[in-house]
C-alpha cells in the first residue's frame, strides 16, 4: 500500500514568515516615509500655484496697470463662512491676533476663487485685455487656518506686492529657506524679504571630539561669529561645562542652552546692529526659559553701561519685554512665557517710537517710546542669568510685518 505523506508549513514556520514580511513592511515605510512624500507633492503644488499666480499678475501689470490691496491688510486663502461676497476681517477663523491698523481679508465660500476682484486676492484679472489668464484662484490643499498652511498677500498700496506660503516637507525646507524662515515667497519690485542682519541658528555640535565648541557662527553672511564664555577639554567633552553649551531638542536641530551668566558674546560696536533713532529694526527668537529666574534676564542684547542700546528677554514673573534706549523703560507682554516648551518672541522698532512685540506670530503689545538705540556697545546673547534654550536668532535691519512675522512662526513651528 502506498502512503502519500503531505507536506506544509509548521506553525513556528509561518510566525517566522510573518516576522520577516513585517519587518519588511516596516523597512519600506521607514525608506519610503509616504508622509514625508505626500508632504513634498503638496508643496510641489504650492511652488506651482505661487508660480502661476506671479505670472498672472505679470500679464495684468503688463495689460492694466500695478497690482492692488491695502498696505494694513492681509489677504489669506482662507473662505470664511460668515463674509458677505465682499470679504471681511475673518472673524469666525482662528488667526494671529494683529497689530491696531492691521486687519485680514477673507472671502465668502461661494466667491473666494473669483478671479474678478471678489477672490481672496483683490486683483480683477477679468480686466485684462487679451483675456485673464487662469479661470479660478488656486489656493493650499490643506488651506488650514490653524496651521498656517494657507497663502497670504500683502501689498504696499504703491505696486509692490507679496504673496507667502509654507512648506512642509523636509526636501523643500532645505532648499527653500529664505531670511523669513522656510517659507515659499514669490514677490515683485524688489519685495523679496531681505537676510537678517545677524543670524544665529545654533546648529553646531556642542563638542569637536575632544574639546566643546566655543563659537557660533552667523548664517547672515555678515560674519558676525559668536564666542561662548566658559568651555573646556575632556574625554568625553560633556555638555554643561560653565555657560558654554548646546543642546538637542532645538526648534530645529540643536539649540544654545545657557546655563547663566553671559553666555555668548558676539562683538563690540557692530555697525550692522547700531540702528538710528529713526530707524526700524527688528530682533527674533525661539526661547525656551527654565524657570524660576532670579531677576530679569536679556536673551538678546546690544547694549553697553550707560550708553543707549536694546534688548528682548524674560523677566523675573517670565513676561517677554522689549527695551529700546537707556532700558529706563520697556514694553512688556501680558502672559509668562511657559517653561518647557518653545515660544517665539518678536520684538519691532518702527522708526522713531513706536514699538510692538509678538508672542508666536501673535501681536500682544505695544508702545511709543522713544527710539534711543543708536549708542555705541557690545552684542551678547542669553546673559544676567537667563537659563534655558535660545534658538534661531535673528536681527532685522527693517520693521517686519505681521504677515511676515507669521511667516517665520509657522515655517518653524
Amino acid at each position: 500500500m502506498d502512503i502519500k505523506t503531505k507536506y506544509g508549513f509548521t506553525l513556528i514556520e509561518m510566525l517566522v514568515v510573518i516576522a520577516v514580511i513585517a519587518a519588511l513592511a516596516v523597512i519600506v515605510v521607514i525608506v519610503i516615509n509616504p508622509a514625508e512624500l505626500l508632504k513634498r507633492s503638496r508643496d510641489t503644488a504650492r511652488l506651482s500655484d505661487l508660480s502661476t499666480l506671479q505670472d498672472a499678475i505679470g500679464v495684468y501689470e503688463a495689460g492694466v496697470g500695478s497690482v492692488t490691496g491695502s498696505s494694513s491688510v492681509i489677504y489669506v486663502s482662507l473662505p470664511d463662512p460668515a463674509a458677505a461676497i465682499s470679504g471681511n476681517q475673518c472673524s469666525s477663523l482662528s488667526l494671529p491676533t494683529l497689530p491696531a491698523g492691521w486687519a485680514y481679508h477673507c472671502a465668502a465660500s461661494s466667491s473666494f476663487r473669483n478671479i474678478d476682484g471678489t477672490g481672496w486676492l483683490p486683483v480683477d484679472f477679468t480686466r485684462i485685455p487679451s483675456g485673464a489668464p487662469i479661470s479660478h484662484l488656486p489656493v493650499d490643499d490643506l488651506n488650514a487656518s490653524g496651521t498656517g498652511l494657507y497663502y497670504a498677500y500683502t501689498a504696499n498700496g504703491a505696486g509692490i506686492y507679496n504673496i507667502a506660503s509654507i512648506a512642509e516637507s523636509s526636501k523643500y525646507k532645505d532648499s527653500i529657506a529664505n531670511g523669513l524662515g522656510n517659507g515659499i515667497d514669490i514677490a515683485a519690485n524688489g519685495n523679496t524679504p531681505s537676510e537678517p542682519v545677524l543670524w544665529y541658528k545654533f546648529d553646531e555640535n556642542p563638542c569637536n571630539g575632544t574639546a566643546y565648541v566655543t563659537t557660533a557662527q552667523d548664517s547672515s553672511g555678515n560674519g558676525l561669529t559668536g564666542n561662548w564664555s566658559g568651555g573646556g577639554t575632556g574625554p568625553q567633552c560633556q555638555r554643561g561645562f560653565g555657560s558654554a553649551n548646546y543642546a538637542a531638542g532645538g526648534i530645529e536641530g540643536n539649540a544654545a542652552a545657557p546655563t547663566g551668566g553671559t553666555a555668548l558674546a558676539c562683538g563690540s560696536n557692530i555697525p550692522q546692529l547700531k540702528f538710528a533713532a529713526s530707524s526700524s529694526f527688528s530682533v527674533s527668537v525661539w526661547v525656551n526659559p527654565t524657570p524660576p529666574f532670579g531677576a530679569d534676564s536679556p536673551v538678546f542684547q546690544y547694549s553697553e553701561d550707560a550708553l543707549p542700546g536694546y534688548l528682548v528677554g524674560i523677566r523675573q514673573t517670565q513676561l517677554p519685554y522689549f527695551a529700546s534706549g537707556l532700558f529706563s523703560t520697556s514694553i512688556n507682554g501680558p502672559a509668562a512665557i511657559p517653561g518647557g516648551a518653545w515660544s517665539l518672541v518678536t520684538a519691532v522698532q518702527k522708526g522713531s517710537q513706536d514699538q510692538e512685540l509678538y508672542v508666536n506670530g501673535q501681536f500682544v503689545a505695544s508702545s511709543t517710546i522713544p527710539n534711543n538705540a543708536n549708542g555705541g556697545g557690545s552684542c551678547a546673547v542669553g546673559s544676567s542669568g537667563y537659563a534655558g534654550g535660545i534658538d534661531d536668532l535673528r536681527v532685522y535691519n527693517y520693521a517686519l510685518n505681521p504677515a511676515q512675522i507669521q511667516e517665520i512662526y509657522y515655517s518653524q513651528y
